[in-house]
């Protein structure tokens, strides 16, 4: 189906939505908190090649890296026990690669490809390793996730933005979604790829988009009526008819995570030029953005270094980060504590 248009910076009002349109995300915030994250001295830096994304999980620091043949790596806080795990391949037990990381319930996690419609569950065995526990299909529209009791939610492609499932029937798809700016829901789904997070507790969901600064929070307390809390758009991509971004389009947000009164936002506002120029390197930010879950702005966490990947973990309220090391040319974990602390 072919579609000529052409990408206009404003707001579409929306009844269902409260919209705010800035020339920048960054606009939105009046709270700025300067950071130095501290390094996590006793982690194995030497196991880090080109570390993708961190996710804190009870005690354990888990990366993944795209140069080793173990696509995850577990550390372990309290023993200082590091070992890998997931092999990367095409085989029963082994991954393509890791699209995204995320809580299942109290004791697992899933594991996200790109390719394939599973999520691979993993918790603790008898010696409290890391272990696959479970595989569960899901629909195989769906680009990222949050996990709700048997509920999956999260965003995926088609003509609508988003898709309410049930883990257990497949067959059960809510879906929902508003249209951005110019952007049909159809359009969206196609150029606004992004990361979401959720919150069972409040019955709410964080979308961020990857390409372009766009933002939504929706409420899904009633799954059968879900209404958008708030939409932020910045700079949103610029692309033409084919769906192909133009060298200027700016990159959003590249690392999502969240606490029970936060969503912490990895900003990263290069343009798609300067990311190819800068290869590996153009996907460091030294800016987080912390949200609410109603959709307010809280405020800008400025980091004195640049990191590639966030995670937050609810037990000690600690912020944990892949940093990079402009002097050594290296990467390694580092972390902020008492975030709460920092945010009130």
């Amino acid at each position: 189906m072919k579609r000529t248009f052409s990408l206009l910076l404003l707001l579409v009002c929306m009844v269902s939505c409260q919209d705010n349109q800035k020339e920048s995300f960054l606009d939105s915030f009046s709270n700025h908190y300067n950071c130095s994250p501290k390094v996590l001295n006793e982690y194995p830096v030497d196991s880090l090649g080109k570390p993708e994304y961190i996710y804190s999980w009870r005690n354990y620091i888990i990366v993944s890296d795209l140069i080793d043949n173990y696509l995850l790596s577990a550390y372990d806080l309290d023993s200082n026990q590091f070992y890998r795990f997931i092999e990367k391949g095409g085989g029963p037990n082994e991954l393509i690669d890791i699209q995204q990381l995320g809580a299942m319930d109290e004791n697992r996690f899933f594991v996200k490809s790109t390719s394939g419609s599973k999520l691979h569950l993993y918790g603790t065995n008898r010696n409290k390793d890391i272990a696959s526990t479970a595989i569960k299909e899901i629909l195989s529209d769906f680009v990222s996730v949050t996990v709700d009791g048997s509920m999956i939610i999260g965003s995926s492609k088609g003509e609508s933005r988003f898709t309410i499932s049930d883990l257990d029937n497949n067959e059960y798809k809510k879906e929902f979604g508003e249209n951005i700016g110019s952007f049909s829901q159809d359009m969206a789904s196609n150029i606004l790829q992004g990361l979401c997070v959720g919150s069972p507790e409040t019955k709410k969901i964080a979308w961020f988009s990857f390409y372009g600064e766009a933002a939504e929070f929706y409420d899904y307390s009633d799954t059968t009526k879900v209404h958008c809390l708030k939409q932020h758009t910045g700079a949103l991509p610029l692309v033409n008819e084919r769906y192909v971004f133009d060298k200027d389009s700016k990159i959003g947000i590249t690392s999502l995570t969240k606490s029970d009164r936060y969503i912490f936002a990895l900003y990263n506002g290069s343009t798609l030029e300067e990311i190819m120029m800068s290869k590996d390197l153009g996907l460091l930010s030294n800016k987080i953005l912390v949200y609410n879950w109603e959709g307010d702005p809280i405020g800008v966490l400025n980091l004195d270094k640049k990191v590639r990947s966030i995670s937050y973990n609810i037990g000690s309220d600690t912020l944990y980060l892949i940093g990079y090391e402009e002097d050594s040319y290296g990467y390694n974990v580092c972390y902020i504590d008492n975030i709460n602390i920092i945010l009130n």
